[in-house]
């Protein structure tokens, strides 16, 4: 594991500064005016960085699929809750430039295959892997190839899968922390 990594130019690890990330996951609801909203108060709070999760619902879900826990009577499904917070990806793209405006760094945890496509495309400057994604092989096979840096949410692994995950990434000469996140 590497004591430090840079991300864009902020050093993060061990000697460094705090690196306050702000958590913004879906709690934008799908609206791309209270998701620059939350930028705009999170730059004037100070945090070094905003993330959001960057969901599609047609990538991780079916009409079928019922809630694991039913949390409103709004949606019937999950697919018609990711279908209400997803973002396209043109507003990607405007909420990624308002982040540069706003001098945050913008991250964002992708969701499947077509989530890390668009955020490469827009020039993502390190991938936030969820914890729950730690062993979404491919999706993570195609993060890797990027070669940008991971900050890896761990908690949902145990020791040993961490382990083996550092293995690899130390072999692909990936620079990368571990977060201890649930």
């Amino acid at each position: 594991m590497h004591s430090y990594l840079r991300v864009n130019k902020k050093n993060i690890g061990d000697n460094y500064p705090p690196f306050i990330i702000a958590e913004v996951g879906q709690t934008h609801g799908g609206s791309i005016k209270k998701a620059l909203e939350y930028i705009k108060l999170i730059a004037d709070a100070g945090a070094d960085a905003i993330k959001f999760q960057t969901h599609f619902a047609s990538e991780e879900s079916t009409l079928d699929e019922p809630f694991r826990v039913k949390f409103s009577k709004k949606f019937k499904n999950r697919y018609d809750y990711w279908k209400a917070v997803e973002f396209t990806p043109k507003e990607w793209v405007k909420i990624s430039n308002y982040c540069k405006k706003k001098k945050l760094i913008f991250l964002s945890s992708p969701f499947s295959i077509k989530a890390v496509k668009i955020l490469n495309k827009i020039n993502i400057p390190a991938w936030k892997i969820a914890s729950g994604e730690f062993f979404s092989k491919q999706m993570l096979e195609k993060i890797y190839l990027t070669k940008k840096p991971l900050l890896i949410s761990t908690g949902m692994s145990n020791y040993r899968e961490i382990s083996n995950l550092v293995r690899k990434l130390k072999k692909k000469k990936i620079k990368f922390l571990l977060f201890q996140c649930i």
